[in-house]
């Protein structure tokens, strides 16, 4: 069978269309998410993206954690150093420096949500953020801890490693887990298992890449449709093993969307820059949410409004790559990831093979 053209890599650079295409359009359904939920935020009532969002949520993250592991898997098998210094030292690197942003997006996020701050307060959820982490930033944080067991388990059965993760996240996805719980605490007991199945079955993936058909590959999406949009009709996706089984269904459905969008090449510029978009976003959407309260956009057309996060979606994306390039080349690379002699210093001196000193600017860290 001829390979998909659609899976072949570009320019022999080691990536795989599909992955940089799904992951454009997963970050994009990040931003849109949390596009609307700030707008809501003011008090606004859009509710019609409501089931858009719901739908997505079985797809994004399952998506970035598994495409996380398709893409580090090298670094699984190598010494602690090499893991620490160039995979968990940038992603703790950015989640921390990226927390201090984060309180500068709290204060202006706290004239819309009304809460009170105080210093102490902040002070003390900032020196907490380690262990707790903040703000959507939390897939940063569970990515670097993902890393470090996936590591401890190497030496272990892939199958009875994934078969545990899938028992945990039966029951992570499950409305038996208390609302509320702590974005990143949650998130590495759902989202472990995907980055195992990354790391573990990556030549059956790309296999399945390459032998999907378009057919095929509409036949995936339209599954992952039916099953999720029944689930959430019938109210049953937080039953034990149902969210879990919706997930994996989206994951096919991942695959075959990054096919099937590949032609649309915005997205895989997107997917090759997500960490930039996804550092930023935030703090752009906040910011631009205030203002629009504050000129009192919020009072406009049921119709204008139904626009808004759709329009500050794609502004916040524009912007963070606007702030990216401008960092790269105006002496803030630091903001997208450590010095590199710090990482050299802890990764020690480099193994043939072992990939390059620090990660590509345009990649989420831990991903190449």
């Amino acid at each position: 069978m001829a390979q998909n053209p659609a899976v072949v890599d570009l320019r022999g650079s080691g990536r795989v269309v599909w992955i940089d295409t799904v992951r454009g359009l997963t970050i994009a359904l990040v931003v849109l998410l949390h596009a609307t939920e700030w707008v809501q935020e003011t008090g606004v009532r859009i509710s019609a993206w409501d089931p858009v969002n719901e739908l997505a949520e079985t797809l994004r993250m399952p998506m970035f954690f598994l495409c996380s592991g398709i893409l580090a898997a090298k670094w699984l098998h190598g010494p602690w150093r090499e893991l620490f210094g160039r995979r968990v030292l940038v992603l703790g690197w950015v989640y921390l420096l990226w927390q201090v942003i984060g309180s500068g997006q709290a204060l202006v996020a706290a004239q819309i949500t009304g809460d009170q701050l105080t210093p102490l307060r902040m002070l003390a959820s900032l020196l907490a953020s380690p262990l707790r982490p903040r703000f959507e930033l939390w897939f940063i944080w569970a990515l670097a801890v993902i890393f470090v067991l996936a590591r401890l388990g190497s030496g272990r059965s892939p199958g009875r490693q994934i078969g545990l993760g899938l028992v945990v996240a039966a029951l992570a996805f499950s409305s038996l887990v208390p609302a509320g719980l702590n974005e990143g605490w949650a998130g590495v007991p759902r989202y472990y298992v995907f980055f195992l199945i990354g790391c573990y079955h990556r030549p059956l993936l790309l296999a399945l890449g390459a032998g999907m058909t378009r057919i095929r590959a509409w036949a995936a999406v339209a599954a992952w449709l039916l099953t999720t949009g029944l689930a959430l009709q019938f109210g049953v996706l937080g039953w034990p093993g149902v969210g879990l089984a919706a997930r994996l269904v989206a994951v096919l459905a991942g695959v075959a969307l990054g096919l099937l969008l590949q032609p649309l090449k915005v997205f895989g510029h997107l997917g090759s820059r997500t960490l930039a978009i996804y550092l930023a976003h935030t703090p752009l959407v906040v910011l631009m949410v205030f203002l629009f309260d504050q000129a009192g956009g919020t009072g406009a057309d049921h119709t204008v409004l139904l626009s808004i996060p759709l329009v500050f979606s794609v502004l916040a994306v524009a912007l963070s790559l606007a702030l990216h390039w401008l960092a790269l080349r105006g002496g803030l690379r630091v903001l997208y990831g450590p010095p590199r002699a710090l990482m050299e210093r802890i990764s020690g001196p480099r193994r043939t093979g072992a990939g390059p000193v620090r990660p590509a600017p345009d990649a989420v860290p831990g991903e190449r």
